[in-house]
C-alpha cells in the first residue's frame, strides 16, 4: 500500500514539475567573453553562477554546461562566439531555444594592496553586456547590461539573471500589462507602472497622478524603506525594471541620484463589528488607513450603515473632534433594505510623523449611540 502511495505522489510531482518545465524557455549558456581589464580565467566562473541564478528564477531550464562544452568540443567551435549555422547547429543538437552570450568589462578605480605589498586588489565597477539570444532567428529576445557597482561577483551574476528575466517579459507580445493596481500581502497596492526615472522626488507628479484619481485611488506615494524592500522582492511579479533602483521616500535625502520611481498605497483594512439583531449597524466600526505619505492629499474612507429593520432609520448626529478629520453623513431617511454611508476624510498636510487616533460619535434615531475609530499614521 505505502510503495502505491509513493508511486502515486511520485507520479503527481513529476507531471506538476513537467507542466512547469514546458512554460519555461529552455537555453544554454555559453562561456562569458574577458572584456576590458579581465582575463578568461577570472570570468570563466561566472557562467556557472548565471546558469543557477537563471535558473532559480522559474523562467528557465538549463541544458547542464557540460553537455553544452562537449557538443562545442565535438563540433570543433568557439565556447564564446557562434556564427548563425553554428547557433543553429547547437541550438538543434541541445534541443535548446536560445543561448546566453556575453563580454564581462572591468572598469579599476582604485588598487588596494596588501600589508606586505606583495599582493593587490583593483576596486571598480563592472561593466557587463550579455544578451539572450534565438537560436533559429538570432533576434535579441533580452538584454542585461551596464555598469555594476559595488557588488561581488555572485550578486553581479543575480542582477544579470533578474535584468534577463524582467526584460524577457517586457519584451513578450503574449504578456498583457496590468490594467490594475497589484495588491501585496492584503496590505499594500502598487501602482502597475513605473512613473519614470528621476533626481528629485517627483512632487507635483505624485500629487496630479492623485489628483486624477489614477487607477481608482487618490493616495498614491512613494513607498518606505521597508515597503521598497517587499517590491523588490516581488520584482518579477510586479513587472519592475531588473536594471534600475527604485526610491523609496527619503532617498534623495543626501543630494540628487536618479531612481526610478513605482508608487504604492496602503490598503484600507476595516475592521468587522459585532452586528446586533434586529436593529441598524455598520458594517464595520474601525477604518486602519495604515501608513499614509504627507505629500498624498487627503486619504479616505466610508463606514456603512446598514439597515435590516422594518422601519426608517437617521443619522441624527455626528460629532468629531479632530479638526484634520472632514465627516460627511448621508442626511435623508434610510429606508428598510437600504444603506447610509458616514464619508471621512483627511488631511494629512503638515502633521508628518503624527499618529492617526480619532473618534467620530454617531447618534441613530432608533437610539444608538455608536463610535467609529479612524487610525493610521503620517510620514
Amino acid at each position: 500500500m505505502k510503495t502505491i502511495r509513493f508511486i502515486f505522489i511520485a507520479t503527481f510531482l513529476f507531471a506538476v514539475w513537467n507542466a512547469q518545465a514546458q512554460n519555461r524557455l529552455r537555453i544554454a549558456i555559453l562561456d562569458l567573453d574577458a572584456g576590458v581589464n579581465r582575463t578568461q580565467q577570472q570570468v570563466n566562473g561566472l557562467a556557472d553562477m548565471l546558469s543557477v541564478e537563471l535558473f532559480n528564477s522559474g523562467c528557465f531550464t538549463i541544458v547542464e554546461r557540460s553537455k553544452v562544452e562537449k557538443v562545442i568540443r565535438e563540433q570543433h567551435f568557439r565556447m564564446t562566439y557562434l556564427t548563425d549555422a553554428q547557433r543553429k547547429k547547437i541550438g538543434g543538437t541541445l534541443k535548446v531555444d536560445a543561448i546566453v552570450t556575453g563580454t564581462i568589462n572591468f572598469i579599476p578605480r582604485d588598487t588596494h594592496y596588501g600589508s606586505d605589498y606583495s599582493s593587490k586588489h583593483d576596486v571598480g565597477e563592472y561593466n557587463v553586456d550579455i544578451r539572450l539570444v534565438s537560436v533559429n532567428t538570432g533576434e535579441w529576445l533580452s538584454v542585461a547590461g551596464g555598469e555594476q557597482k559595488g557588488c561581488t561577483e555572485r550578486e553581479l551574476m543575480r542582477r544579470v539573471a533578474m535584468e534577463l528575466t524582467n526584460n524577457l517579459e517586457l519584451s513578450n507580445p503574449n504578456v498583457v500589462a496590468a490594467s490594475s493596481p497589484y495588491l501585496l500581502y492584503d496590505y499594500l497596492y502598487v501602482y502597475p507602472e513605473d512613473l519614470g526615472v528621476f533626481t528629485s522626488a517627483p512632487t507635483f507628479l505624485i500629487q496630479a497622478t492623485n489628483k486624477n484619481s489614477s487607477y481608482g485611488y487618490n493616495d498614491w506615494r512613494l513607498p518606505t524603506q521597508e515597503e521598497l524592500d517587499a517590491l523588490n522582492s516581488n520584482r518579477k511579479t510586479l513587472r519592475m525594471n531588473g536594471r534600475n533602483t527604485y526610491a523609496h521616500a527619503n532617498s534623495w535625502r543626501y543630494g540628487a541620484t536618479e531612481f526610478s520611481v513605482r508608487l504604492v498605497r496602503t490598503a484600507v483594512l476595516m475592521q468587522q463589528s459585532s452586528i446586533p439583531q434586529g436593529s441598524a449597524y455598520f458594517e464595520s466600526t474601525t477604518c486602519n488607513w495604515g501608513r499614509i505619505s504627507v505629500l498624498s492629499g487627503s486619504a479616505r474612507g466610508q463606514f456603512v450603515l446598514q439597515n435590516p429593520t422594518s422601519s426608517n432609520v437617521y443619522i441624527q448626529n455626528v460629532t468629531n473632534t479632530s479638526s484634520a478629520l472632514t465627516v460627511n453623513a448621508t442626511s435623508r431617511a434610510i429606508c428598510p433594505g437600504e444603506s447610509g454611508i458616514v464619508e471621512i476624510w483627511y488631511n494629512p498636510n503638515g502633521r508628518q510623523g503624527m499618529s492617526i487616533n480619532n473618534s467620530i460619535k454617531v447618534t441613530l434615531s432608533d437610539g444608538q449611540q455608536i463610535t467609529l475609530n479612524v487610525k493610521g499614521f503620517v510620514e
